[in-house]
């Protein structure tokens, strides 16, 4: 009778986040014209029409480029039940009539950015209730993601920096469940959920040295990861390869109609010194003895090609950018690498991220202190 009790207080409470998280996204001004927020909005609207009709997106920069293609792909489909077809011909009509028309659009940039921000919330109360095993710590944990003040004007804004927090949480969530288990398998979801969050926006790079420290404080047992892998495929083969089928047909859909592809030297360049990075790590780490951490850099690769596969030519120069900003070279020009200085922190993300960072610091110590990661 307890547990029932308290499952019930649980979905309670769940759906008391939820509904918090709709009501501050109700609040915003969602019927406001498609330009209320047209520096990301119309951006990435634009760029995922381009997309549908096989042009260029050259607005990579943050990379954002997942957002991008979530959007070409309900483009996709709306193009399929209004024209009947997906031809050139039916294509170059939807984009004509949607780009002559972006507050028609509006539905796909605010409905996707909403339900980002919902399911940040809802995943919010998830993890946080598995991993300390109460419903309340979920509650609590929902509750602060709708208090973030940043992400409440963002909530309906078609951006990289909701995507960018529930990536965040993904990553916390497998990270704390690889270190709990000494797991290969959640360690692989933590390295490619960096890699995937990278490639929406380049701030999630600071997720590594997290990666890092967790990976050498509580090393993963690697010795019989590969079989149970194996044994998971196989019991999950149907599913593994209704998956594997639909986003091969999304991939084909999305790349064969761009051929032949525009891609440099330069960005063929920085994917094969990807390639050879991990042919090299996963070298090394068998030669030590330690193929943990060679897996823990293919799984991070993996996750940083996943939106690749989708857009190809736009996703290499996505790659070639972020190689460009963080050694320092700017990605735009007039933008340069590095040049704010820790003094104006305060001044950029606030004085309440400032103590939340803080507070971060101080359960980091504990945290070393009592040897629980979590």
């Amino acid at each position: 009778m307890d547990r029932l009790w308290s499952e019930r207080w649980a979905a309670l409470a769940a759906a008391a986040v939820v509904a918090v998280a709709a009501v501050v996204v109700a609040a915003q001004p969602i019927d406001s014209p498609w330009w209320t927020y047209a520096d990301a909005d119309a951006s990435y609207t634009a760029s995922a029409l381009n997309l549908v009709l096989g042009e260029d997106v050259t607005f990579v920069d943050h990379p954002g480029l997942p957002l991008t293609e979530a959007a070409a792909i309900v483009f996709g489909v709306e193009t399929l039940l209004d024209e009947g077809s997906l031809s050139d011909s039916a294509r170059l009509a939807f984009v004509d009539r949607a780009l002559l028309d972006l507050d028609s659009t509006r539905w796909v940039f605010r409905g996707l950015s909403g339900l980002v921000y919902l399911l940040g919330a809802l995943l919010s109360f998830l993890f946080a209730s598995r991993l300390f095993g109460h419903w309340t710590w979920g509650l609590a944990a929902g509750l602060l993601w709708v208090a973030a003040p940043g992400l409440t004007a963002m909530s309906i804004q078609f951006r990289p920096d909701v995507p960018l927090a529930v990536l965040t949480l993904v990553f916390g969530f497998t990270v704390a469940r690889a270190v709990e288990r000494r797991s290969v398998e959640w360690y692989a979801a933590a390295a490619a959920t960096v890699g995937l969050a990278a490639m929406v926006k380049l701030h999630a790079l600071a997720l590594l040295p997290a990666l890092a420290v967790a990976a050498l404080w509580k090393p993963a047992d690697a010795s019989d990861a590969w079989s149970r892998l194996r044994g998971s495929v196989r019991r999950r083969r149907a599913l593994v390869a209704a998956i594997a089928g639909a986003w091969l047909l999304v991939a084909l859909l999305l790349n064969v109609a761009r051929l032949p592809w525009d891609v440099t030297p330069v960005q063929l360049g920085v994917l094969a010194a990807l390639a050879a990075v991990v042919a090299a790590s996963v070298a090394v780490a068998e030669l030590l003895v330690r193929p943990f951490y060679g897996w823990l850099v293919a799984a991070f690769a993996a996750g940083l090609l996943l939106p690749v596969t989708l857009d190809i030519p736009d996703g290499l120069r996505a790659l070639h950018y972020i190689v460009r900003a963080i050694s320092g070279q700017g990605v735009q020009e007039g933008v340069d690498s590095f040049a704010t200085p820790l003094s104006s922190l305060d001044s950029i993300v606030g004085r309440e991220a400032v103590i939340a960072f803080l507070l971060a610091g101080v359960a980091g110590v504990v945290g070393f202190v009592r040897r629980d990661p979590r």
